[in-house]
């Protein structure tokens, strides 16, 4: 109803001047104080629907229209204070209002186009606008500028009054031109066509205005009085009535690129009228007249080398949708299990081949707890795990884990993590899982076979030549005793080959120990610890404890001899390179995992990552994950370092064909 009265007002307010009902006083009257009732009227309907829109850039925009339209009420009222000849001092002040009103509505048009999901970034956007303002310009020079310069005006603040003026509807009139171009569905969208329509009036009801302004002359023109207010503010409550009934009804914008025609357009015509003035074009003229024509042909020349840099940029984008979908379509075929985990630790993204790798539906994966992807047994590590990615940003962490799938099989993955949660794409930690059970079963068949020709060696050493020279000690004993008391230069000698004899056969003890100290020690892991630290005690002079508790675990000799080697290397580590003072050993067992650690109070050392560890400590981390279990390297609160093994009690048992066979050796005495 309110849009109807404005409307009916309008046609009222036309018919009533173009019939000059009651004379000339009352059509004065009529058309000096018309606009203030439908701009009054106006406001009033925008503030009612206005507070009633959502919050956003369309709402803040049609706020901007609103001022406008106060600004232009203010300054139509101060006009009607400026008629009467006592307060025409006033018009400068009254054209400075009037001046304010169209930034306001430029300002609003901006925020619409933001709105559409425009921009005011791009390199083409600013050519498109140059050449529009370019193209407007040059018809104001015609409609406006030439006529005023060949006038002659003799007063500068009117000339300068007059480009002011020219400046700023030329500048509404642009971001009018820009809205235009954004607009993409037109039947969503009848509130801007609108609104376009009713700044696309104003102009040429400002263009009149302005030529009367310079030719002195302000006629009463029922035409222009209606198509400058009443027919303008009826628009702008229609416009105001469709948006809000389109944002009621909940439509969505799609933003999309502007694709504009214009630019092209007005400089053809601005070069058009330029070359079709009857006028000669000599002085002020003829520059003005080249320099729009060479503007505009720089800017037409300027937005043809920018498509040609966009069209390069797309062919650049499209190499790199292409290379993105490649490596997504490689990931996705990849034989390894590739997964994402959100900050609540679950699984937010998992590749198809985790049907391969854990038996499980990738479906079945997603957005389920992080920690229970390899069964209960490993929750634990897991969740340990999580926290080790996080704690080595940017540095990888590597985890070995053994479990078993719905069916029964027994498989070994080498799980690899890194953080990501910084990035905007990711956000997560970006687990690598790789199924290496063929591939560990291999690695320990060999470190078998290795153990076992160590295990050959040393009981060729023991019994084999250690045997050996103690026969020959015996047979020289028995020369010794055959010599008589005269001989005493032979026995000096026999007694001295008898000592170098009995140091070939510590020597080899020594050397079948070390090949096999877990043989030499009858097979008992602690009792191979306890000789450990007491050959340390007393090559370093440092303090070795050894604490074990694995009564009743059942640890196969190839684990045992990984674990003592572990054990081994950690020291000879401790002692080389921390300059400690005493040294722990601790080996216990629970019903799920075997824990060996190593700790002294030195200096303490960072290994990093396992690529930059030495060969010691990365043939530390192979054992333990050939026996299916991991490796830490931990910097202890009150100094020193600690190196932490622990084993799943499943890799302390394979299966029986993979068992290494100790043959018994049995110590021999030394011969004095």
């Amino acid at each position: 109803m309110p849009v109807a009265l404005l409307w009916g007002y309008a046609a009222l307010v036309g018919i009533w001047l173009l019939a000059g009902w009651g004379g000339p006083t009352v059509t004065d009257t009529l058309a000096n104080w018309n606009p203030a009732p439908a701009q009054l009227a106006l406001l009033a309907y925008m503030a009612y629907n206005l507070r009633r829109m959502p919050a956003g850039l369309r709402r803040t925009a049609w706020w901007l229209v609103f001022a406008a339209v106060a600004i232009d009420l203010v300054g139509v009222l101060f006009w009607l204070y400026t008629l009467p000849a006592e307060h025409q001092q006033y018009v400068v002040w009254d054209d400075a209002v009037f001046l304010v009103y169209y930034p306001v509505l430029a300002l609003a048009c901006a925020l619409f186009i933001l709105d559409l999901g425009g921009t005011f970034r791009g390199w083409r956007v600013w050519i498109e606008m140059a050449t529009l303002a370019l193209g407007l310009g040059a018809t104001l020079w015609i409609l406006l500028l030439d006529p005023a310069i060949s006038r002659s005006m003799p007063v500068r603040g009117k000339m300068f009054g007059l480009l002011m003026f020219a400046t700023a509807i030329g500048g509404l009139m642009v971001m009018a031109a820009r809205l235009y171009t954004q607009v993409s569905d037109w039947r969503r969208e009848r509130a801007l066509g609108l609104l376009i329509a009713a700044l696309s009036l104003g102009f040429a009801a400002d263009m009149l205005w302005l030529r009367a302004k310079v030719a002195d002359s302000f006629p009463t023109d029922s035409w222009f009085d209606v198509v400058a207010y009443c027919a303008f503010n009826a628009m702008i409550a229609t416009a105001v009535m469709l948006d809000r009934g389109r944002i009621a009804a909940g439509l969505r914008l799609t933003p999309v690129e502007s694709n504009s025609f214009l630019p092209t357009l007005a400089v053809l015509l601005a070069v058009t009228m330029l070359f079709g003035e009857s006028a000669a074009l000599d002085g002020i003229r003829g520059w003005i007249a080249t320099a729009c024509t060479l503007g505009g042909a720089l800017l037409l020349a300027a937005r043809q080398l920018g498509v040609r840099h966009e069209i390069r940029g797309l062919q650049t984008a499209l190499v790199t949708m292409r290379a993105e979908a490649i490596l997504t379509e490689v990931t996705r075929r990849s034989s390894d299990l590739v997964m994402i985990v959100n900050l609540e630790r679950r699984i937010a993204y998992v590749s198809p081949s985790s049907a391969a790798v854990l038996g499980i539906a990738s479906s079945d994966l997603v957005m389920s707890p992080a920690i229970g992807f390899l069964g209960p047994g490993n929750q634990a590590r897991l969740s340990a795990f999580y926290d080790d990615i996080v704690k080595s940003r940017p540095d990888s962490v590597e985890l070995a884990a053994a479990f078993s799938t719905a069916s029964g099989d027994r498989r070994e993955l080498s799980v690899i993590g890194t953080d990501h949660l910084d990035s905007e794409l990711i956000a997560g930690l970006v687990i690598n899982a790789r199924d290496v059970t063929v591939q560990r079963r291999l690695e320990r068949e060999l470190l078998d076979v290795v153990a076992r020709e160590r295990e050959r060696l040393a009981g060729d050493m023991h019994e084999g030549l250690g045997q050996e020279l103690t026969g020959v000690a015996l047979l020289l004993k028995a020369h010794v005793n055959e010599f008589s008391p005269g001989d005493g230069p032979a026995r000096s000698s026999a007694e001295e080959i008898i000592a170098h004899v009995n140091k070939s056969i510590n020597l080899s003890r020594t050397i079948a120990r070390g090949l096999s100290p877990l043989q030499v020690a009858r097979g008992s892991i602690e009792g191979a610890l306890e000789n450990l630290s007491a050959e340390m005690s007393a090559q370093y002079a440092v303090k070795v404890q050894v604490h074990c508790d694995v009564d009743g675990a059942e640890i196969d000799p190839t684990a045992a001899d990984h674990l003592y080697r572990i054990a081994v290397e950690a020291m000879n580590n401790a002692l080389r390179h921390s300059g400690c003072s005493a040294v722990e050993i601790g080996l216990s067992c629970d019903p799920r995992v075997l824990t060996l650690f190593v700790a002294d109070n030195g200096s303490g050392f960072r290994y990093g990552r396992v690529a930059d560890m030495g060969l010691g400590l990365r043939m530390m981390g192979y054992r333990a994950r050939s026996l299916g279990g991991s490796l830490r390297v931990e910097a202890q609160p009150a100094g020193g370092t600690r190196i932490l093994v622990t084993v799943p009690r499943e890799g302390l048992t394979p299966p029986p064909t993979s068992r290494m066979m100790v043959p018994p050796i049995f110590e021999s005495q030394r011969l004095h």
